[in-house]
């Protein structure tokens, strides 16, 4: 990997109404705190990032490829960065209402031709859309190429324009990292492996994996509920999901040997994993931890989980436990882990406090940016800390709101960001869920009465639910 600390400091895009360079008029106002996460993803160069967040796989349907390009919109800096955006209508209202709410030019934004399912224009649309991109970005000075999935193919082609490129390659030593979530236990079939489990032993203390085990087949899984039975005391519950999963897609709670018996194994490298079902106290209390190689992005936050306790309906943060302890032991139990992972870009930990207020590591995020992570930069650049909840909306396939009539909307009714506090919405994916995020100067109840304004907007203005 090459690294963006070596780059010179100005940037090629120019502002709109000025001759500087953009880097001098918005890098210099982002502040040297310690959870500065773009001075720690580029050390505090002036290098802009060009975000390519498009799909990895072969076959692209709408809603995946409008969801995964607009994650990374609010980490686009204003007047710095550049994103790879499908020439979609939406996508183009999106774009137009996001920038002129945030101060983007239109400069910063590459089109590129959608290749969607069913059109015949590519046999590998990843591949393609890189070598648009990055052809209409041939030539740019010290910017550095941010793509959602480092594949090698992908890699190749920034090197064939000697562009720099940041983030982690999903070819791992260990397996590829769309899969990582197998990293926290060891497969039943194998005396010895790397995992987790074994790599949290030696460390003692607040927090520890999870009992459970890999597997690679229906036999496998009856094989783990045999062994975890005898692990765990009397009455252990079990859970059941993919090792591909995300969002709580496939997870099986209190899973029985019928669910083993059914479960879909699908590709030749998909996994699953069983394991022990972790039960607090008080309910389910279930922070996360979101890194940039070994260094934490900011403090903890809090999943928000639905009734069933798998499905994640956002997060917010910083974590409402205010537990500086608990911080301190994730964060330690992280970096040691990624002595054995190595990772250097972003990827998390989420947790779920068991009976004894212990942190037990129930799921790795990796492979990808976190859907959260661009938020996360978005609220570094405030002068002032900021409470923020991250959540998602469902719009109907057809005759869903436009995304200027949902901007017209919550700016009607006072809601929108102003500096201080409101709601950003930077998706708007017809038939699947837009993300939004609210936050607030001024603390977590602040964030909770805006969160009923806006739901309160949203249904009465579109008869959406929030």
């Amino acid at each position: 990997m090459q690294d963006a600390r070596a780059l010179p400091s100005s940037c090629s895009i120019m502002s709109d109404d000025s001759t500087r360079p953009c880097s001098e008029i918005s890098v210099s106002s982002i502040h040297d705190a310690p959870d500065d996460l773009y001075g720690l993803l580029l050390r505090g160069s002036g290098s802009a990032l060009l975000f390519g967040w498009w799909p990895r796989s072969c076959s692209w349907n709408r809603t995946e490829l409008i969801e995964r390009t607009t994650r990374c919109l609010p980490g686009v800096r204003p007047k710095v960065d550049f994103v790879a955006l499908p020439l979609l209508p939406e996508v183009e209202g999106l774009w137009s209402c996001w920038s002129q709410a945030h101060g983007l030019i239109s400069q910063q934004v590459v089109w590129f031709h959608p290749r969607l399912e069913g059109s015949s224009i590519s046999d590998d649309p990843a591949l393609d859309v890189c070598r648009e991109v990055l052809a209409k970005m041939a030539g740019s000075l010290n910017v550095v190429f941010y793509p959602m999935y480092w594949l090698s193919e992908i890699a190749q082609e920034a090197m064939n324009i000697d562009m720099p490129i940041v983030g982690d390659p999903e070819d791992h030593k260990l397996m590829p990292l769309s899969a990582a979530k197998a990293w926290l236990h060891p497969h039943i079939g194998a005396r010895e492996s790397s995992c987790l489990r074994n790599v949290l032993s030696a460390l003692g203390g607040r927090i520890r994996g999870p009992k459970g085990y890999v597997a690679y087949s229906v036999d496998e899984l009856r094989e783990a509920l045999r062994q975890l039975r005898r692990e765990c005391p009397a009455g252990t519950k079990f859970v059941l999901k993919p090792t591909e999963g995300s969002g709580g897609c496939g997870v099986v709670l209190d899973a029985t040997e019928a669910n083993l018996d059914t479960f879909m194994f699908g590709s030749s490298r998909s996994a699953a994993i069983l394991e022990e079902m972790v039960i607090g106290l008080d309910g389910t209390q279930s922070p996360t931890l979101y890194l940039l190689g070994d260094k934490p992005c900011g403090p903890l936050a809090d999943q928000v989980l639905a009734d069933d306790c798998a499905t994640n309906l956002g997060n917010l943060f910083p974590s409402m436990l205010q537990d500086e302890d608990l911080f301190s032991a994730c964060a330690k139990a992280s970096q040691q882990i990624n002595k054995t992972w190595g990772m250097t870009s972003n990827w998390g930990l989420d947790f779920v406090l068991d009976s004894e207020g212990d942190a037990v590591i129930v799921d790795i995020n990796m492979g990808r940016p976190n859907g959260n992570f661009a938020v996360r930069l978005w609220a570094s650049l405030s002068e002032q800390p900021l409470t923020v909840f991250t959540g998602t909306w469902m719009l109907p396939l057809s005759n869903g709101p436009s995304i200027e009539s949902i901007f017209e909307s919550l700016c009607a009714a006072n809601c929108n960001w102003n500096g201080e506090e409101g709601v950003i919405v930077y998706q708007n994916v017809l038939g699947g869920p837009s993300s939004y995020a609210i936050a607030s100067a001024r603390g977590p109840d602040a964030v909770s009465k805006l969160q009923v304004r806006v739901s309160k907007t949203m249904l009465d203005a579109h008869g959406i639910s929030v």
